[in-house]
């Protein structure tokens, strides 16, 4: 997978499902005529081989997407001050991928 925020979100979304016993997830693997036990077995062996992992700008993403829920969450101001301080302290993100600083002309 990519190194792009979405990527990484995707990427989260699904480990989730794969692993927390959900009626949705049990319903699709009885459709599919696989046994639900099986099927995350399988997914855990893939894990813990570390075939399915996170970069490092995934883990920093996934980060980011926890901190910006807590801020959203927190109603008081000098926690979200922190929240916020933390979120804009995590590298490598948002930087431009050409490197170019240039001031837009109005």
């Amino acid at each position: 997978m990519g190194q792009h925020k979405q990527d990484a979100y995707v990427k989260q979304d699904s480990y989730d499902w794969f692993t927390n016993d959900t009626k949705n997830f049990n319903n699709i693997c009885w459709y599919a005529n696989f046994e639900p036990e099986i099927i995350r077995s399988k997914f855990n062996e893939l894990v813990a081989k570390k075939i399915i992992k996170y970069t490092k700008t995934q883990l920093k993403w996934l980060r980011y997407r926890w901190l910006y829920k807590q801020y959203r969450a927190t109603v008081e101001k000098e926690q979200r001050r922190k929240i916020l301080k933390e979120i804009k302290s995590i590298e490598g993100l948002k930087k431009d991928p050409g490197g170019n600083k240039k001031k837009q002309k109005i």
